[in-house]
């Protein structure tokens, strides 16, 4: 026997000495050069990469960004190949690639967005700003810029508080899940920004960087906070960690699970600046400090160049190929030649990049060799959105936590991620969508899906975001000075984006400043002035973008500025306005009942007609109008009687052809 283990593991030692590995580590991602023709009068899109006949196979992968999964390959290439031609493609369609190197030893990928004029993405989705409640009227006016930009952009944005909780607290996560788990239900929100120093989800028995026993634990899990219906326990009994802060024990509010128990909803993150003394300034002046260059970021006032920077102080022969999550990614958004493989503590000081990877050898404040938190609190630290990997600081709720210094960091830092353990796929920022959908896609992705050199840590709770999901990695300056005249129609002009490569504009109406807002220009509009013949609402609102064609070497896609709105609403043209008709209702939000007041010097009969957001007619009755002010309490039902559900409505009042509405809310 004896003899048998001797044998046997030298057997195992000859294989993984002769095992192939990459020469460099960006040999764990399949680099891929794309190439648009349209020189026979239909569009083909030819992959090429470098040629290895130590590769087994290669097979291709092609769905519709829509689309969930990939299913089998397209095409199975032999080892001898370095090309695939993917040809007569459509037009304002866009197709996502996955090409996959077999190694037989280990697996390379490589991800492509292709598209010729692909659509703008006009819409985001309903994201709520969860602000902690210590810090919200301190920063509220900076708060309230950011939901303006959010909202200019595409999003539907909802403002709440959550209760601060600076150590763990149990109750407080509870709190705050209810509250979000409310606006799903309510609005069907897509994203959570939390803001300030809000309760921290903890979950897990385990060490997903390998440092067993010390960091072996529950880990900080906002996942937690976007998973709708997973169930979470709390019976588990792990106190071999160091640290308190993550022991785990039966019914201590801390949850059991080391993978998400279903798929993750709402995509969640957290922009928290507490507990970082590296930095001279205080928690509020960071947090403020990040509202600043968000809103710089996205209104073009800083502009970071199409330059990337990919630094691994691991090295190939670890066959997990961390830097395979920016290889993958990066190579999607320019030439991958043109990708600096330099050290990124030292270069990032001194040059604008847009995206950062770095991984190396770490704690809870470094990653050896490529980033430090007393660097990120010293000089200056000019990446964008950054993916950063090594031992312990993935745990991120610790103090001066390496990641969250990076947030902290000026002139950039706007997301950081935690990328290697497992892979993240942000390849499709490279087509103007948010680091929210990168988000999600990585948290749900199940490896025989979106492939990469390793599975390892898929679907774990820790995967987190640092920072505003709400981003995107192109934003295009906006247009500016918008004006609006009548006559017998509703006429706008506005100034050009200073922006380059601009095709045009859209139009947008809404009877509410902040409300939802749809397109009135059917095409692009090459002009910097729009007439609206037939407007929609009683009292109109306008939203013009511009329209900026993305240029990449995979193709082109339409991408949208943040909008600019009208300040104030105009009329429809066909109302009177010579007389004085003005409405109230209180309480709003109501519940059974409200008080409409009529306040006119028009006489008669006032219509009024209940109806639902999308303008059907609930309810109607009659009552005349003799006095200057007219007060009626109003049962609020529909027409059988039945009481409203929560939602919005409208009250439409029309007296003798002048008509009003009026917006109010009923919660059960």
């Amino acid at each position: 026997m004896k003899y048998f283990l001797i044998l046997l593991i030298f057997v195992v030692s000859v294989i993984i000495c002769n095992a192939q590995i990459p020469e460099l580590s960006r040999g764990y991602a399949l680099l891929l050069t794309p190439t648009i023709d349209s020189t026979a009068g239909k569009l083909d899109a030819i992959f090429t990469w470098e040629p290895d006949t130590n590769a087994y196979t290669y097979n291709v992968y092609m769905k519709f960004k829509e689309d969930s999964l990939f299913g089998e390959p397209i095409k199975s290439l032999s080892r001898f190949d370095s090309q695939y031609v993917f040809t007569d493609f459509e037009r304002g369609r866009w197709y996502e690639f996955l090409i996959e190197k077999d190694m037989i030893d280990y697996l390379a990928n490589g991800y492509m967005n292709i598209g010729i004029n692909v659509p703008a993405i006009e819409n985001r989705g309903k994201v709520l700003i969860l602000v902690d409640e210590s810090i919200n009227f301190e920063l509220d006016d900076k708060i309230e810029r950011l939901s303006k930009d959010m909202f200019v952009d595409g999003w539907r944005v909802f403002r709440d508080t959550a209760p601060r909780a600076e150590t763990f607290d149990s109750a407080k996560v509870m709190q705050t899940k209810e509250k979000i788990i409310k606006y799903y239900n309510k609005e069907n929100i897509t994203a959570v920004l939390l803001f300030g120093r809000i309760a921290v989800p903890y979950s897990g028995s385990f060490a997903v960087d390998g440092h067993t026993p010390d960091h072996d634990g529950a880990w900080a899990s906002d996942v937690f906070y976007g998973d709708v219906d997973g169930i979470w326990t709390d019976t588990l009994n792990n106190l071999k960690a160091d640290d308190e802060r993550i022991r785990n024990r039966p019914n201590d509010g801390k949850f059991d699970q080391n993978f998400i128990p279903s798929d993750i909803e709402i995509t969640v993150g957290r922009v928290d600046m507490f507990n970082l003394p590296v930095f001279d300034k205080s928690e509020i002046e960071l947090l403020e400090q990040y509202l600043d260059k968000n809103h710089r970021f996205r209104n073009g006032i800083d502009r970071y160049p199409n330059k990337f920077i990919i630094s691994d102080a691991f090295g190939p022969n670890f066959k997990e190929g961390f830097p395979a999550s920016a290889w993958m990614s990066f190579s999607a958004m320019t030439d991958w030649r043109d990708i600096d493989d330099e050290d990124l503590r030292d270069m990032v000081s001194d040059f604008d990049y847009i995206w950062g990877y770095g991984c190396g050898p770490g704690s809870f404040v470094r990653a050896e060799r490529i980033a430090y938190a007393e660097d990120f609190a010293s000089k200056p630290m000019r990446v964008a959105f950054t993916q950063l990997f090594g031992s312990y600081f993935g745990d991120w709720d610790s103090e001066n936590n390496l990641m969250r210094a990076a947030l902290a960091a000026e002139p950039g830092g706007l997301i950081c991620v935690w990328s290697g353990r497992p892979h993240w796929f942000f390849h499709h920022t490279a087509f103007g969508e948010s680091i929210a959908y990168s988000t999600l896609l990585s948290q749900n992705s199940r490896p025989n899906n979106y492939l990469a050199s390793s599975p390892y840590a898929r679907r774990m709770n820790h995967i987190a975001l640092i920072g505003d999901p709400t981003l995107k990695t192109s934003f295009v300056q906006s247009p500016s000075n918008l004006a609006i005249t009548s006559d017998s129609q509703i006429h706008l002009s506005w100034d050009e984006s200073p922006d380059s490569n601009i095709v045009g504009y859209y139009v947008y109406s809404s009877g509410e400043k902040y409300g939802q807002y749809q397109r009135i220009s059917e095409e692009i509009v090459t002009t910097t002035s729009f007439t609206d013949v037939a407007a929609k609402h009683i009292l109109n609102f306008y939203k013009v973008r511009a329209i900026k064609e993305e240029r990449l070497h995979s193709g082109t896609y339409l991408n949208l500025s943040q909008g600019v709105i009208s300040e104030e609403g105009t009329l429809r043209l066909d109302l009177t306005r010579d007389k004085v008709l003005n409405t109230l209702l209180y309480p709003n939000p109501a519940s059974e009942n409200a008080n409409l007041v009529i306040v006119t010097d028009l006489s008669g009969v006032a219509e009024i007609k209940l109806l639902d957001l999308s303008s059907k007619i609930l309810n109607k009755q009659s009552i005349n109008i003799s006095e200057f002010v007219t007060e009626e309490n109003i049962i609020l039902t529909d027409a059988e009687g039945n009481s409203l559900s929560s939602g919005v409505y409208f009250f439409e009042i029309n007296i003798n052809g002048v008509v009003r509405q009026i917006k109010f809310m009923v919660f059960d």
